[in-house]
């Protein structure tokens, strides 16, 4: 009972993101054609676009953009900008 609950409760959250329509830049195709090109050479599968991984960091840069929240620095694990 508590695992079909629980599917229902998932089921009803995550099915808005699925209707949603994924759209990508020319510059996004391009650089996932580049990546897929090296990894065909390579013998590796190719990479797909994530629905749910684009619908969340796009949201993601919603809110971020709407709280004006574009000054971040690293601090909890130290700055790697320029420390490779």
């Amino acid at each position: 009972m508590n695992k079909f609950f629980l599917f229902i409760v998932l089921f009803a959250f995550t099915r808005p993101l699925f209707a949603q329509e994924v759209c990508i830049t020319s510059l996004e195709k391009n650089v996932l054609q580049a990546i897929n090109d090296f990894r065909k050479e390579k013998g590796l599968e190719m990479l797909k676009i994530s629905k749910i991984l684009m619908l969340t960091a796009n949201k993601n840069a919603e809110t971020m953009a709407n709280q004006t929240y574009t000054d971040f620095k690293v601090t909890q694990f130290g700055n790697y900008i320029g420390n490779n």
